[in-house]
């Protein structure tokens, strides 16, 4: 292992902090590695391989020997798309000769794509190219067939098509023929993916079957793949050319969604590298546009107990309001916190929003310095919620949502998806730049001459827009006498109504009745009710009378001029009648809105397989369900387990060390063919090529081998220990009865690769402030932080701080798993003869101690601090750190590990022997995230401090990516000036990460019926979306699907053995098991097909408007009642004849 290395040309903070994080894992992994040799469980070394650069772990998962080298060589003047063509190019012509075509061919293609999806950690180039072959035309010509495997899902949609372009460019390399499909072969790969989407499930984009016929047709290489899932195609069998009757399901997304899919992703590629022969996907990309034209895709997609709560085309959602904050970007967005709660706990922080801009979805956290929600009482009154107290005031009396406030939109999101951009509502950091601008071209002296404002105010509006606002006469005085647009903070939403209403406003406005105080009393007109509420001005409604603030007073009288002769221009808008009336600029607050509902919740909990076990040991059908050995009515089972030979006796059993002279054991295989045997772990015989095996059937004594360990720990037996049904690795090693019984005393369950592992709702966090994270300024000192973001030094708890690129703070759920694994790892060390490693008294102590992430679909885990916790369902880390994961923040869930479970614990003789089954574990581990090295859509985080007026100015334009681009400062722009990412900054403050005392609904909520009950009744409280037909499409996309679905599933569904856990498709004659004659019981229950019975009835009785669908409903609805209710006709008794009867006739 290597140790701590010096970094040349970085800041000096972080060369120290890499620098601290690999001398602590260098320390873990000495005394990991010392367990490891002490009790050689299974092998007695670390498993794990350290991986820092991405060249290295392409070398190490995808290969060939000495292809880092060549990468980095290549990337000092190729990236992207060029240098995976070189390397194929390298590739073939270094090892064309020395192996066979389809073995040159299908290493070239799998490291390509490695390097296309950088940090390289994925299993699509490893597993999800499963093998090639070169094949014929009927014409007798040679043409290249590559297929794919379900791991291949892994990479993105970019990658899927760019996989088949490599594939084709190392076919031209070889000379190989196009392939030419026979009209069966299309027609099977059509039909195909449609019972794949029946029957499996769908795929990112819908594609027309003519398109799928056309893209497989016109693919210059076959793109085939092995069978996925055990579902057959209803036709188009036993092709020539396709090896397999079962669906594919690789082949299919390669197809689906890469090359359709992403058609013009392809298109720019092949044209990039001049690539000739591609020039057929052009017709591909313009379906794709007409089909976005057209509304086919994007549409809103309603799930029961997920309401919507915004919709693009209607106020009164969420605005879009462009900038960052400490913990949004990266798929994350921003809303109020108050906004969380009029929205009754159905969006907490970490909860998924599902978007049609800039993305399809991601997070929510609170940030409180953008617009809040307004809401209408019962009473009447119209309030903004500023604050807590406002809410808790009236929170009570809320009867409907008029506006749920801004959310938050990352414009380094808009540049990863080259989004057009919608138009903004004019803000406070807009109207900056407009003050500013003023201000420099005439000097604060100048506009404190003409407005009367002192200079010291005038100073403070130039700072900190969120804080600094001018009250009313001051922002009115400012904009009559320079010319500045009207300050956001007195701007209503204008635009919501007409001009003819706002000549019925400034006629009532003439009404006055009295002053209240500060307020304005006038009468009450329904009508002017209705366009006050419109544009959100705040009032309250007292004995039949419309009470005004001073401040709204002042600036609508000042705005509309009651009393004055004034009447609209034909065409002419509201915001040009205003400025026409006062003289005052009157910019549209109310810019653009975007479509959102629910997604998935937020998630924090242990990683738990099903059944939960506490260790790999196999028990067979011991223990029943639960694979309980405490409660197992056998004691001794035969099962099978690794076969090793005593290095000193010769006797082969299971153990790490020999039963019976207490040696140490090896690995030992047979060949399956010609008997030779092996002490090392091989794929392949060298002698006749056939596989090795390693493993028997075995006798063991459970509960003798319970009470051995019982003694060791000197401890009773406990409630329950579980253990799995069989191993499904290629070797069959086992764990050990002792880290069972320790993870059982800790309530511990292990993962399948022999780690303990918690899940959490990924956040994306930049800077924070030492309150914000529970962590002390003494502390955070010691870590490290010595100055905020603004380079003072760190004293306050209230300053904010730059994260460092491998801190995460964790959820407190976590936290306090990990201090239970972390006495799991200290016990195992201890009965080793080992010194203990942690010592951890509480969740406190885990500050400083260094975790792995890692994400399901990758190899290799990522080495991060933690530096705090919080009371939230989801873990905070920097936006380079996800990425080195491959991940973003769209509402997926990671583990984290300790560092020394997954150094001591984890081994590849755990892991499931299939395809995938390297998926989700730790082969690999990074110790230092390069920034430069890690999946791009961190390098699109937007790091400026303040969004330029410019960019506002494009948004009313709708500009394209290729416009706004330019403007924007971005973390690639930083990496390509050598700052090494640190540095950055956000446009908007974030005072907390979290909402307190804010549950949520959805997992509160127990069954479906109440999550849609209160699903309808937000919906109905909020104006964005109420009669808008949602109800409708919950019954049509959701509701009615599923009980239909659920009839069918029940009418065919199969038979599960209660003990074995066998399925049959038809019920045996006996009624029980043939293998353990024990009685079967349903694989789909009554319950599942009647639970949406009674809520789909009283939606068709109440609340469906198409009636069509209310027939439907209601037809379903009695279909279920009719199957499970019992006839009422008489039954005939009948006479059971022997067959002799016949016979004798």
């Amino acid at each position: 292992m290597r140790g701590p290395f010096p970094f040349t040309g970085l800041d000096p903070g972080l060369e120290e902090y890499r620098n601290a994080i690999l001398r602590e894992v260098e320390r873990v992994y000495a005394v990991a590695s010392a367990y490891r040799e002490k009790t050689r469980e299974p092998l007695p070394f670390v498993e794990t391989v350290f991986a820092d650069r991405m060249e290295e772990r392409v070398e190490l998962l995808v290969g060939p020997r000495g292809v880092a080298e060549k990468i980095r060589r290549l990337r000092e003047r190729l990236s992207g798309i060029e240098l995976a063509f070189k390397l194929c190019e390298e590739i073939v012509y270094s090892s064309l000769g020395a192996e066979s075509e389809e073995k040159v061919i299908h290493q070239a293609v799998c490291t390509a794509l490695a390097v296309l999806t950088p940090p390289c950690i994925t299993a699509a180039p490893s597993e999800g190219i499963s093998h090639v072959r070169i094949k014929e035309n009927d014409d007798g010509t040679r043409y290249l067939a590559v297929y794919f495997a379900g791991p291949i899902r892994a990479a993105g949609g970019t990658e899927l098509a760019s996989v088949v372009v490599l594939a084709d460019y190392v076919r031209r390399l070889l000379g190989l023929d196009r392939f030419k499909a026979r009209e069966e072969e299309v027609k099977r790969f059509v039909e195909e993916l449609r019972t794949y989407i029946r029957h499996v499930g769908r795929f990112q984009y819908s594609v027309p079957d003519n398109l799928i016929a056309y893209a497989y047709r016109m693919t210059p290489v076959e793109i085939s793949g092995v069978a996925t899932d055990e579902i057959p195609v209803p036709s188009f069998r036993d092709l020539e050319r396709i090896e397999t009757n079962y669906l594919r399901g690789g082949a299919l997304r390669v197809v689906n969604d890469g090359i359709v899919g992403r058609a013009k992703k392809v298109l720019n590629t092949v044209r990039s590298m001049k690539m000739s022969g591609w020039d057929w996907v052009e017709e591909l990309a313009k379906a794709s546009v007409k089909k976005e034209e057209n509304g086919e895709e994007g549409s809103l997609e309603v799930i029961g107990g997920r309401p919507v709560l915004s919709l693009a085309d209607r106020f009164g959602g969420f605005r879009i309001r462009y900038g960052r904050s400490f913990a949004t970007g990266m798929a994350a967005y921003g809303i109020h916190p108050l906004t969380m709660r009029v929205l009754k706990g159905y969006i907490v922080t970490g909860t998924q929003l599902k978007t049609d801009f800039p993305g399809k979805g991601g997070i929510v956290t609170p940030v409180d310095v953008i617009e809040p929600p307004v809401v209408k009482t019962r009473g009447g009154d119209v309030v903004k919620l500023t604050s807590e107290e406002t809410f808790r005031k009236i929170a009570d009396s809320i009867d409907r949502v008029l506006f749920l406030g801004d959310i938050l939109v990352s414009v380094g999101d808009c540049v990863e998806n080259n989004v057009e951009l919608r138009p903004a509502g004019y803000c406070e950091e807009w109207w900056l730049k407009d003050y500013l601008k003023v201000v420099a071209s005439r000097g604060l002296e100048n506009v404190a001459e003409k407005t009367g404002i002192p200079l010291k105010r005038l100073k403070l509006f130039a700072g900190n827009p969120f804080t600094a606002k001018p009250t009313a006469k001051e922002a009115l005085a400012l904009s009559i006498n320079t010319g500045i647009p009207l300050h956001p903070s007195h701007l209503h939403f204008w635009t919501n109504i007409t001009t003819h209403q706002i000549n019925q406003l400034r006629t009532w406005l003439q009404t006055g009745l009295e002053r209240h105080g500060e307020n304005h009393v006038y009468r009450l007109d329904p009508d002017i009710k209705q366009i006050l509420e419109a544009i959100l001005l705040e009032h309250r409604i007292m004995d039949g009378k419309i009470i005004i603030s001073e401040e709204d007073h002042t600036v609508l009288t000042t705005l509309l001029r009651p009393g004055e002769e004034f009447e609209p221009f034909p065409d002419e808008g509201p915001l040009q009648f205003i400025h026409r009336i006062s003289g005052v600029e009157v910019r549209d607050k109310r810019g653009s809105s975007l479509t959102a509902r629910m997604g998935r919740p937020e998630k924090a909990g242990p990683r738990k397989t099903s059944p939960a076990v506490h260790f790999l040991f196999p028990i067979g059908l011991a223990g029943g369900a639960t694979r309980d050995i405490v409660s197992a009515k056998t004691s001794v089972v035969t099962v099978e387990l690794v076969t090793r030979l005593c290095i000193n006796c010769g006797k082969i059993g299971w153990r790490e060390t020999c039963s019976e002279c207490g040696s140490y054991t090896t690995l030992y295989g047979v060949c399956r063919n010609c008997k030779k045997q092996f002490t090392e772990l091989v794929e392949k015989c060298d002698k006749c090529g056939e596989d090795v095996v390693f493993s028997a059937k075995q006798l063991v004594d459970l509960r003798a081998e319970l009470s051995t360990a019982l003694q060791k720990l000197g401890e009773s037996t406990p409630p329950r220990l579980s253990g799995v049904k069989g191993l499904t690795s290629r070797v069959k090693a086992p764990e050990s009865f002792l880290k069972g019984l320790l993870r059982a005393r800790y309530g511990l369950y292990v993962y399948k690769d022999g780690t303990v592992r918690f899940d959490a709702t990924n956040a994306p966090l930049t800077h924070f402030t030492p309150r914000q994270i529970g962590t002390s300024v003494e502390r955070l000192r010691s870590l490290g932080y010595l100055h905020d973001a603004f380079g003072n030094p760190l004293v306050s708890d209230e300053q904010v701080l730059e994260l460092k690129p491998q801190d995460i703070i964790l959820s407190r759920k976590a936290a306090e798993h990990l201090v239970k694994v972390s006495r799991y790892i200290d016990d195992l060390l201890k009965h080793a003869g080992l010194e203990k490693l942690y010592n951890l008294r509480d969740a406190g102590d885990l500050v400083g101690q260094l975790v792995v992430g890692l994400s399901p679909h990758t190899y290799v885990g990522v080495v991060a601090r933690v530096i705090g916790m919080l009371d939230a369902d989801l873990n905070f880390a920097h936006p380079v750190f996800h990425a080195a994961k491959r991940r973003d923040c769209d509402g997926d869930e990671d583990s984290v590990m300790l560092l020394a479970d997954v150094l001591m614990n984890f081994s590849r003789l755990y892991i499931p022997d299939r395809i995938g089954g390297k998926m989700d574990t730790p082969l690999l581990m990074t110790r230092i995230v390069y920034p430069e090295d890690v999946d791009e859509q961190a390098h699109n985080v937007d790091v400026w401090s303040s969004i330029p007026a410019e960019f506002y100015q494009l948004s009313l334009r709708r500009a394209k990516g290729s416009e706004y681009r330019p403007l924007v400062h971005i973390l690639g722009d930083d990496l390509a000036a050598g700052y090494g990412g640190t540095g950055i900054m956000y446009t908007h403050p974030q005072t907390m990460l979290t909402v307190p005392d804010i549950v949520s609904a959805y997992k509160s909520l127990e069954s479906m019926f109440e999550k849609i009950a209160g699903q309808l009744a937000l919906m109905d409280s909020l104006d964005a979306v109420r009669d808008a037909g949602l109800v409708d499409s919950i019954v049509s996309s959701h509701i009615l699907p599923d009980i239909l679905g659920n009839v069918k599933a029940f009418m065919v569904q199969s038979f599960r053995c209660k003990k074995c856990n066998r399925k049959f498709r038809r019920l045996p004659l006996t009624g029980k098991c043939p293998s353990c004659q024990t009685d079967l019981s349903l694989t789909v229950f009554r319950g599942n097909v009647e639970k949406y019975i009674e809520l789909a009835k009283q939606m068709a009785e109440k609340n469906i408007r198409n009636t069509y669908l209310i027939e439907r409903t209601l037809s379903a609805v009695e279909n279920v009642v009719d199957l499970f209710t019992a006839s009422k006709k008489p039954v005939e008794k009948t006479v059971q004849t022997r067959l002799e009867a016949f016979a004798a006739e």
